[in-house]
């Protein structure tokens, strides 16, 4: 028995696969990590934004290999941000012995990390999202 394909059947059984595969290329699968930015990092890379940089794009760059698509980058946490904010401070990027470093003004030496880690994660195609502790004590 021969089935005789019309033109209505073909645009049915055609929108029918399309509506099939839909999902599958609107909704890409998260694979994700999170990421507390220098945790056991040598305090000279903290302090200095260059080699900062260089460290966060090597992160990305690992977690970019290893196939994942999404950073869930802990942005706020023990009342501190990693981010100039009106609302909260800045974390001090180097905390030797539970003293900020301070520059020759008296002012923690610091600098926004959140903004590498979009500008770097941008450069790679990677979504990064902020992750806080809202109710941390």
């Amino acid at each position: 028995m021969r089935i005789k394909l019309t033109k209505t059947k073909f645009r049915i059984l055609l929108f029918t696969f399309a509506f099939c595969l839909l999902p599958s290329l609107l909704f890409a699968q998260t694979k994700a990590v999170w990421v507390r930015p220098f945790i056991g990092v040598d305090e000279v890379v903290r302090r200095d934004a260059a080699k900062g940089r260089e460290f966060i794009r090597r992160e990305l760059e690992q977690i970019k290999r290893a196939d994942l698509n999404t950073v869930y980058l802990e942005t706020f946490w023990d009342g501190y941000t990693i981010y100039p904010s009106k609302f909260a401070p800045q974390r001090p990027l180097v905390v030797p012995y539970g003293v900020a470093y301070k520059d020759e003004a008296g002012q923690n030496v610091t600098w926004d990390v959140l903004k590498v880690y979009l500008d770097e994660g941008e450069k790679l195609n990677l979504k990064i999202h902020a992750w806080l502790h809202v109710f941390h004590q």
